[in-house]
């Protein structure tokens, strides 16, 4: 796995880019004519620092390298003419320089761990010794965006006037700073913008629901199990969902790692229309493959509508860690990714209770329809949860002469003979691996094991219950 535009360079000798800068600045005197030396040798000591930067064989690293202490001298050139002229204090003089150099320091220890950290990110992205993948798709497009510090064609490094900080940034057709790609080269170094683990979805589901059970309601000659009619499993259930959605990215993990939509990032209105544009094209040389139409009109419209709200917003807090700015429509749809991976959890089924068949009244035949329909009702539920479930890694409800592997937010199926099918989207495609019969068929049990159980979500609790408050909540 590598990431584009990542080109490892020779390791660069960063000592003489930060030796005896605390030396210089604890020298700065109160007398008035030695606080103006020391004042003036601060400024020709780091000159020196930044004048004598050792290049490596990179010709892009060594241009950006180049940039930035010139611009570094240049600034520092500045402040000592404003200090002299009255126009900054000798403190503000200070701090601009100690940020300066800073921010320098931080460039050279960032360089000089360049390719450990894009191979430890690398790393993270790869299933480890238990099958489990650590870092989170977020972690991947900040790395992503770090390592394209590797390909520094049309960027460049540059100190704020007012701050002295070091920032680097994208150059646009005009040669000017693209804002949204401005970067304090300090937050290059901050952890936020280098780790954040992976929501694993379907074990913490497992775990958190592990124990809960049954509760069974009694309506006349019909027997109803459905835990979701029980008052504590209706809190624990709200609990275990607001827990695992809990911050900005753990929701956004929910998303990209543990759904089936293809969720993105960007960066500013520009990056999102660029984005928005290469999906377009992507669906519009599909239709041109499937022999439709390209997208136009309203169709385009509710396109763009729908894939807008695949991309994920990502800015700088006030350390200059990037953070999910999620909209309300992406938080309800990370809820609805949980609350669906808790219910294909919990097991609903009616039953009727034994029929007296026979008999001098004769009615045994509507009550044997009656019982058939029961038991094709479960197993059209019972199919209909494990389409659901095979999204999370949990197959066992799937015909078993075919293989499966949960892999992108899909499944893909495997015949006996190698030949392959993935699912992205839809369950009801597994309809086919779980009933018996033509496509066709499967489909409509399918659909209608749907119903049963959305049915079965929306009709309150009636009449007597036989297991009351198992999670001891006192309800």
């Amino acid at each position: 796995m590598e990431y584009a535009g990542y080109q490892a360079s020779t390791p660069i000798d960063w000592s003489k880019l930060t030796g005896g800068l605390i030396d210089t600045i604890q020298g700065i005197g109160a007398d008035r004519e030695k606080q103006r030396q020391d004042l003036d040798k601060l400024k020709t000591d780091n000159t020196k620092i930044l004048q004598n930067a050792e290049l490596g064989k990179s010709q892009n690293l060594n241009q950006l390298i180049l940039t930035g202490s010139n611009d570094g001298r240049s600034m520092m050139q500045e402040w000592n003419k404003q200090l002299k002229s009255g126009q900054i204090k000798p403190v503000e003089y200070r701090n601009r320089i100690n940020n300066l150099m800073d921010s320098w320091s931080t460039f050279a220890n960032t360089a000089k761990t360049f390719d450990q950290q894009l191979q430890e990110s690398m790393k993270r992205q790869q299933a480890n010794e238990n099958g489990k993948i650590e870092g989170s798709g977020l972690e991947e497009e900040l790395n992503l965006r770090k390592a394209q510090l590797g390909d520094l064609r049309n960027k460049k490094m540059q100190v704020d006037p007012v701050t002295g900080n070091f920032v680097i940034g994208q150059l646009n057709n005009e040669g000017i700073f693209d804002p949204s790609s401005i970067i304090d080269v300090r937050a290059l170094a901050k952890p936020g913008n280098m780790l954040d683990n992976r929501i694993d979805l379907t074990a913490i589901v497992d775990s958190g629901t592990k124990g809960w059970e049954e509760w069974t309601i009694e309506t006349g000659t019909k027997t109803t199990t459905d835990p979701l009619q029980n008052p504590a499993i209706q809190r624990a259930r709200l609990d275990l969902a607001n827990g695992i959605l809990s911050n900005p990215r753990s929701i956004t993990s929910v998303l990209k790692d543990n759904s089936s939509g293809d969720y993105g990032f960007y960066y500013s209105d520009k990056d999102l229309r660029d984005k928005l544009s290469d999906r377009i094209a992507k669906e519009n040389e599909l239709n041109k493959q499937l022999g439709k139409a390209s997208l136009s009109g309203e169709a385009l419209d509710k396109f763009i509508e729908s894939e807008k709200n695949k991309f994920i917003l990502l800015k700088q807090d006030d350390q200059g860690v990037y953070q999910p700015d999620l909209t309300k429509d992406q938080y309800e749809s990370a809820k609805k990714t949980v609350l669906d991976a808790i219910d294909s959890r919990l097991v609903r089924k009616v039953e009727l209770d034994e029929p007296n068949y026979g008999g001098s009244r004769g009615g045994g035949s509507d009550e044997k329809d009656q019982a058939k329909q029961a038991e094709d009702n479960a197993n059209m539920l019972a199919g209909f949860k494990a389409s659901k479930r095979a999204f999370g890694g949990d197959f066992s409800g799937l015909n078993k002469a075919y293989t499966y592997k949960a892999e992108n937010g899909g499944v893909t199926v495997t015949s006996a003979d190698g030949r392959t099918k993935k699912f992205i989207k839809e369950a009801q495609g597994l309809a086919q691996y779980i009933f018996n019969g033509e496509p066709a068929e499967a489909l409509d049990k399918w659909n209608k094991g749907q119903s049963l159980f959305n049915n079965g979500k929306s009709k309150p609790a009636t009449n007597k219950t036989t297991k009351k408050d198992p999670l001891g909540l006192g309800l």
